[in-house]
């Protein structure tokens, strides 16, 4: 009992001493990602509650997400909770901005509402009384149990795999329901700030494919706005050389994602909506391993049977060489219609079908053949189960696939107030396709990368 006290205080004491600056902007990031993923659906073309329904939902959502990372930092989890809160509001400048401005009527010039002061005033008094209330409860909370010390960082890492991967799938809605084009200019939409374009005015349009490609525009901007500050902690952290230049390279990445989206807009560009569409995914899983470095498992290096892992190499770079030919004949097909794409995508899932499994068994055998490397064993059996549904949702894409592609499906902005309704199982079932084929290869990628960073199962031999 008296060592239990002990380790419990040095743990305590400990966390004290840890800055609750980089803490809490971490909390206030998972608390506006967590918002953001949902108001998206709230806001949906449809659905579209109203801002007395939806707002009690997101402060619901804050205090919870605050209050459950502020029970982490023990004695100063009330400091961390305000600090949460500013974060949180800042970066839900991003949406709030939307809510702040009007069309006139008569003149149809856009301009801030007469209440736009109190409304953002309001706004930054609630977020940060509410983030005070989370750390107070977050306080009560710690002292419930005994929590190790978090990794911060890797934290953080996660929250912005947390943000890319839902900007994947939006991005596959948005190309599934052929809105790639509803908004013919960038940065701008219709002429307009993107971050004050009227909400309303996307709720009250002729058609929903402006939401759909406005609102992929956002969560490009909280993406960007998350790797860039990860890749600043990083560098200012005691991070290992390769952690470095791979949060620098995300971040590069993602900014020139977002000039291959512009150039696809402003070109009308399909070629750049392949590149746009396959690049994307490599960048999620650029973000996955990044994030997995920041772990003690790969930092350490986890021992395990050589040879199982060796082994395991070359079939997972064999799946995730047929994984992206499947990709990129999804995106060719999607882009530019060719039937010829679509039937190798659909011929050649078998060979990727088979080389997954085939993985997804190796990285089980290496937690066998070790003793319990549980880690390989849970993305072995993420990549079967998930191969397995990607086959299912894979046909129900093509039963509910619509007629036409490519460049046919896609409306253009002129083109909104006489199209048909976005045709909702087709774009449903195809962008739920595309989200779990991009979490393949990510996982693919990742398995590959952490079987590079394993030791010998014998080197443990001396500790014994």
């Amino acid at each position: 009992m008296t060592n239990q006290t002990t380790k419990t205080s040095s743990v305590q004491q400990e966390t004290s001493r840890e800055p609750v600056v980089w803490p809490g902007v971490t909390i206030g990031f998972w608390a506006a990602i967590a918002m953001w993923l949902v108001w998206y659906p709230l806001h949906l073309p449809g659905l579209q509650l109203s801002p007395s329904i939806t707002a009690p939902i997101l402060l619901v959502v804050m205090i919870g997400m605050i209050a459950r990372g502020t029970r982490l930092i023990k004695t100063r989890a009330l400091v961390g909770g305000l600090i949460a809160g500013l974060t949180c509001s800042l970066i839900n400048l991003l949406l709030l901005g939307n809510t702040l401005t009007q069309k006139d009527p008569i003149t149809a010039e856009i301009s801030f509402r007469e209440n736009a002061p109190q409304i953002a005033g309001g706004f930054f008094l609630v977020s940060i009384v509410a983030g005070i209330i989370a750390g107070v409860i977050g306080s009560q909370l710690s002292k419930r149990a005994v929590h190790p010390q978090p990794n911060w960082l890797m934290r953080f890492a996660i929250a912005a795999v947390a943000a890319l991967v839902p900007l994947v799938a939006i991005g596959g809605a948005v190309t599934s329901a052929g809105a790639g084009m509803a908004v013919p200019d960038w940065p701008g939409t219709y002429g307009q700030n993107m971050f004050l374009y009227p909400i309303t005015l996307m709720e009250e349009a002729v058609d929903s494919r402006i939401f759909l490609e406005h609102t992929h525009r956002l969560f490009g901007t909280l993406v960007g706005l998350a790797v860039l500050t990860l890749a600043i902690c990083t560098f200012t952290n005691r991070s290992s050389r390769f952690s470095k230049v791979l949060a620098g390279a995300v971040f590069v990445a993602v900014c020139i994602q977002g000039y291959f989206g512009a150039i696809r807009v402003e070109e009308i560009s399909p070629a750049f909506g392949v590149i746009h569409g396959v690049f994307g995914q490599f960048i999620l899983a650029a973000a996955v391993v990044l994030a997995a470095s920041f772990s003690i498992s790969w930092n350490d290096k986890l021992p395990v049977n050589m040879e199982a892992a060796t082994g395991t190499r070359k079939w997972a770079a064999l799946a995730i060489g047929a994984l992206t030919v499947q990709l990129l004949m999804a995106v060719i097909y999607r882009h530019f219609g060719s039937g010829h794409a679509l039937m190798t995508h659909i011929g050649f899932s078998l060979i990727a079908l088979s080389m997954t499994v085939i993985l997804a068994f190796n990285l089980m055998k290496i937690d066998k053949a070790s003793g319990g490397s549980r880690m390989f064993k849970r993305m072995g059996m993420f990549l079967l189960h998930g191969v397995s549904l990607q086959m299912v949702l894979g046909i129900l894409s093509l039963i509910f696939r619509p007629g036409g592609g490519g460049e046919e499906r896609v409306i253009m902005h002129d083109q909104l107030e006489g199209a048909e309704a976005v045709p909702v199982a087709p774009v449903l079932f195809a962008t739920a396709h595309q989200a779990l084929g991009a979490s393949l290869l990510a996982c693919s990628i990742l398995a590959t990368a952490w079987t590079f960073r394993v030791k010998p199962m014998t080197e443990n031999l001396d500790d014994l």
